[in-house]
């Protein structure tokens, strides 16, 4: 037996001050059954053999959950369990379609209710339960994506409506070619001088922005030259560590996507139009030489 069935025995048969049924079901939430929670049934069974290492820890939290009379499980808590943030979809997905818990999904805030089932036991073969993992694991990550992709649509959707309150730039060329991370930079700043009633300017630390945002320095430099060139922003260093930030109003000036386009992409490598004129121009020189 392996040391992760070891420990799922193991935390199936902690005792607790009140006694606890742990629930296994048909395939439907609710209906109890009175056979021995971790079977060896289960663990000689192929839908267990089959399953990914991250579904292994999301079967072990559901155990340890439901031994304490918590059937309620967050994602959190999968995470804290030793699951990645982005496998968690999945292996839920995975421990479900196995036929090895249902979960009986909640609404808005609340968690998902978690029970086991015995619906593995119609699995004859492992190359079927590995079949129907991939499967799951392929649709699971699928639905993920589609969620992330939805929740940062929605967050970008929310970032620009807050900044163009802010300044006053409801179709502004400068806002429509921000990235999603010149978004959180400029967000960040509009919200942090809103809180300050009266305040026009911030002051931050480089590595506060950072560890904020989640962002590595190299991406910020350039998010934050990007937004100066495009006139969002004006920054002035500071003698220490932290520098100032305020919104600017030379925005205005750009009057088409294109051209913002064309000013975001010199800032973000360090170049200047200046720059590309006298390389032109020297271009030009040389051939007109030969």
């Amino acid at each position: 037996m392996s040391g992760l069935a070891r420990a799922i025995l193991a935390a199936a048969a902690v005792p607790d001050p009140v006694p606890v049924v742990l629930r296994e079901t048909d395939g439907h939430a609710g209906a109890s059954r009175s056979d021995p929670p971790m079977s060896c049934a289960l663990l000689k069974s192929a839908a267990f053999r089959s399953l990914t290492k991250s579904a292994h820890l999301a079967l072990a939290r559901i155990v340890v959950g439901l031994t304490a009379g918590r059937s309620a499980i967050t994602h959190r808590q999968f995470t804290l369990f030793g699951i990645a943030r982005d496998s968690v979809t999945a292996a839920i997905m995975e421990l479900e379609t196995l036929g090895l818990v249902v979960v009986q999904r909640s609404d808005g805030p609340h968690p998902n209710v978690y029970a086991l089932s015995q619906r593995f036991r119609d699995i004859a073969s492992l190359a079927e339960a590995k079949r129907l993992r991939d499967t799951a694991r392929h649709f699971g990550i699928t639905r993920r994506r589609k969620i992330e992709r939805a929740t940062a649509r929605d967050e970008r959707a929310r970032r620009l409506a807050q900044i163009k309150q802010m300044i006053g730039g409801s179709d502004a060329p400068a806002l429509a070619v921000l990235d999603d991370v010149a978004l959180a930079v400029l967000s960040m700043l509009v919200d942090a001088i809103a809180q300050q009633r009266g305040a026009v300017a911030v002051s931050f630390a480089y590595e506060e922005i950072c560890d904020r945002l989640n962002v590595h320095r190299n991406r910020l430099a350039a998010t934050l030259r990007v937004l100066s060139a495009l006139g969002l922003i004006t920054v002035e260093r500071g003698r220490r560590r932290a520098s100032r930030y305020k919104i600017a109003e030379e925005w205005r000036s750009i009057v088409s996507i294109e051209q913002a386009q064309i000013i975001a992409a010199e800032a973000a490598t360090g170049r200047r139009a200046a720059d590309r004129g006298r390389a032109s121009r020297h271009d030009h020189g040389e051939a007109a030489t030969a």
